[in-house]
């Protein structure tokens, strides 16, 4: 998973892209659950990202980019 995690941030770096949309690339469309969320925040820790709050209009939470030189 933290392979397709990494492939979805290093294919957009400049992309800032949420937990339910990096759900989406790890586990291949499937219908996202809690647990899915779960999974992709603890496979997150190891990577090399940066996170941020969400500016977008309407979102909450956190957004995650790759680090630069990572």
């Amino acid at each position: 998973m933290q392979r397709r995690l990494l492939n979805a941030l290093q294919g957009e770096p400049a992309r800032r892209f949420t937990i339910e949309e990096l759900a989406t690339h790890a586990f291949n469309d499937e219908m996202i659950v809690r647990a899915h969320l779960v999974s992709v925040r603890r496979a997150l820790k190891a990577l090399p990202v940066d996170r941020c709050r969400n500016g977008r209009a309407g979102a909450k939470g956190w957004c995650y980019t790759i680090k630069y030189g990572g």
